[in-house]
């Protein structure tokens, strides 16, 4: 957990020291949205036909070189410490299960 922490404040840091140029390639933004889980779930959803739409607890929306990761915040939700890393690796490896 700890090491995952690090790893997303060092990604944090260095997008803000260099956010005028693009990033080399392979190297992937990832910003992370704390929200409600009503706001995680339309975030999520967004583009999804009804009948494929789903109660979600997280998801990572990709762009080129930039993710998004949709999460609670761990104060309120236990889940959420897995949730980010499964998320994370998304942003990496792309659909994996």
């Amino acid at each position: 957990m700890r090491l995952l922490m690090v790893l997303l404040v060092s990604m944090a840091l260095a997008g803000c020291a260099s956010s005028a140029a693009a990033p080399p390639s392979g190297y992937v933004n990832v910003r992370w949205q704390v929200a409600s889980f009503e706001e995680i779930n339309a975030a999520c959803n967004a583009g999804t036909a009804k009948i494929y739409r789903k109660a979600v607890w997280g998801c990572a929306r990709r762009s080129f070189d930039e993710c998004t990761i949709y999460t609670t915040d761990a104060v309120t939700d236990p889940r959420q410490p897995n949730t980010l890393g499964h998320e994370l690796r998304h942003c990496f490896v792309g659909e994996f299960h």
